[in-house]
């Protein structure tokens, strides 16, 4: 019984990750939203689009059935799942910060 369980959460599980893996589509308005957010003159906002429109050039998107993933010069950079994007391209950076790893940065353990 406790198989059968586990079986049909798990079934669940996949289906919600393949069902809510998000679009291409979705890819380009996290970009023009989270990486280039809108506002500024009309300048900056023409210089946006060239800015989004040259990002997304480089960028490769691999469907994964259950997640998806944008490449960028040959590294995986976002990861999408469960209607969600994850950055994979700054995750050394933050982890860097917190360790105190980067130069300047200073950290304080208790």
């Amino acid at each position: 019984m406790k198989s059968l369980l586990i079986l049909v959460l798990a079934l669940a599980l996949s289906g919600s990750a393949f069902f809510t893996r998000p679009t291409e589509a979705d890819f380009h308005d996290y970009v023009a939203k989270e990486l280039y957010p809108p506002g500024g003159n009309l300048i900056d906002q023409f210089t946006r689009d060239a800015k989004v429109k040259s990002f997304l050039e480089n960028a490769h998107y691999k469907d994964r059935y259950l997640w998806v993933e944008v490449e960028r010069d040959g590294k995986i950079a976002y990861t999408g799942a469960f209607s969600h994007w994850f950055d994979r391209g700054n995750l050394t950076k933050k982890s860097a910060v917190r360790s105190g790893e980067v130069p300047g940065v200073v950290a304080y353990v208790q």
